[in-house]
């Protein structure tokens, strides 16, 4: 048996379900999506705006452009009958991405993040192609140093420099944590941090008379969500906080083969760092329990097996989940399967 990568309706509408529930009332959680989900789990995922009135918009997060391009064309997204927004995580780099955004302003409304003067021009070019305003978060680095404008003045002449382009609006700021992996009992207190720079670089640039209501982080646990009050997250669906498991499994896993049974407490299995994307350590056995991923080849991986697992046999099936798997379903969609049950 190939690889293969399971999507779980059962437990993404279980995942959208803890997310709603430990929302703050005045937070507004912007659910990340990427090219190559099954149409049912797009279902699933607007099923979370039902409540909201009828003209109320939809508002989606994607990693660039050009994936919110392409999702835009999704019948299950042009049939919702509701206004669309996307918030897009990467910023206008180049000519073709303000090529891109024009299209998608063309028919919907959507807001991109910016930490350099060149963004905001590419960004103010699409807009005034497209027919539509475009609107503006910039992108402060609160201590990760990849991304991100220094917090200050450097956010704040930023901020100046908007109103002078035509077609853009600033909005709010945004601050990528890059932070699935990091343990919980650390992550809160790197998200308070990240809030607070944000805060006082929203207070300086409000100082200029300039409006800036929002503050956007790209994932927040739901375990620590009812902490942060009146802050938007772009949290995936897809994700689950590094120690916790739903009730259902993952809304998404890769389901391998055992190969081979080296010794009672390993086994080797037919999935491996091409498809998992990620290191030995950030990787989860979900099913069945028991088990660990010790070591990670292209095509292979090496598990450590403890009770449960231990009864594992040659053909038997795995399932394995890791925070980069839902970033690559794209080109894993040819290896779909869908659970409904």
């Amino acid at each position: 048996m190939s690889p293969s990568v399971k999507f779980s309706i059962p437990a993404l509408a279980e995942n959208i379900s803890r997310l709603r529930q430990a929302q703050p009332e005045s937070a507004c959680w912007v659910p990340e999506i990427r090219t190559g989900i099954p149409h049912e789990c797009l279902l699933q995922i607007l099923s979370a705006f039902q409540q909201l009135p009828a003209d109320s918009e939809i508002r989606l997060g994607s990693l660039n452009v050009q994936q919110a391009v392409q999702l835009s064309q999704s019948p299950v997204l042009q049939q919702s009958g509701r206004p669309l927004r996307w918030l897009i995580t990467s910023p206008i780099s180049s000519l073709a991405d303000a090529a891109l955004l024009a299209q998608l302003l063309q028919s919907c409304d959507a807001t991109v993040v910016a930490d350099h003067f060149r963004h905001l021009e590419l960004a103010s070019l699409a807009a005034k192609t497209g027919g539509r305003p475009a609107g503006i978060l910039i992108d402060v680095d609160t201590g990760q140093h990849l991304t991100g404008a220094c917090p200050g003045p450097d956010t704040a002449a930023l901020a100046r420099a908007i109103p002078e382009l035509a077609g853009i609006k600033l909005e709010g700021l945004f601050s990528a944590l890059h932070s699935i992996t990091t343990p919980e009992h650390l992550l809160a207190e790197q998200i308070l941090s990240a809030v607070q720079i944000c805060q006082h670089c929203q207070r300086m640039i409000q100082g200029s008379q300039i409006q800036c209501s929002e503050v956007f982080l790209d994932y927040v646990p739901s375990s620590v969500l009812p902490a942060f009050p009146g802050t938007g997250f772009l949290n995936s669906p897809f994700l689950i906080p590094p120690q916790s498991l739903a009730i259902h499994g993952t809304p998404i896993a890769l389901t391998a083969e055992v190969l081979s049974r080296p010794s009672l407490d390993h086994c080797v299995v037919n999935a491996g760092s091409l498809l998992l994307h990620d290191s030995p350590e950030h990787v989860r056995v979900t099913v069945p329990g028991g088990g660990s991923v010790v070591r990670l080849f292209p095509d292979h991986a090496v598990l450590h097996l403890t009770s449960e697992a231990m009864d594992l046999r040659i053909g038997d099936q795995v399932q394995l989940w890791s925070p980069s798997l839902h970033h690559h379903s794209a080109s894993l969609s040819d290896v779909a399967v869908l659970e409904r049950s």
